[in-house]
């Protein structure tokens, strides 16, 4: 039986994006942290670069109001090109992983 990986923690300062994951990736689950109220996106694209201008958008998380962590399960979904995250964080600690074959 074979696990999955867990990227590093992307912890965003501010208006912030970062490439998550280069190359095609299985993709189980990615956690969110939020520790303010504060409005927050984070968007996520299947793209090898920054310039997500032509790329798909994989996943968006918006929130406002509630201080928690998510866990959104993708059950294994490929990106083709890579990982790439971009995220608002409007003062708001935030802390992101991962998981993927």
């Amino acid at each position: 039986m074979t696990g999955c990986a867990s990227t590093p923690l992307w912890i965003p300062t501010g208006n912030d994006d970062l490439q998550i994951l280069s190359g095609r990736a299985r993709i189980k689950s990615i956690k969110i942290s939020v520790e303010s109220t504060a409005t927050t996106t984070i968007k996520f694209y299947d793209t090898p670069d920054s310039d997500s201008s032509n790329d798909k958008k994989f996943f968006q998380f918006d929130h406002s109001g509630t201080i928690g962590t998510f866990d959104f399960d993708f059950h294994g979904a490929i990106v083709g090109e890579g990982l790439f995250g971009d995220c608002t964080a409007n003062g708001a600690n935030v802390t992101v992983s991962v998981q993927h074959l």
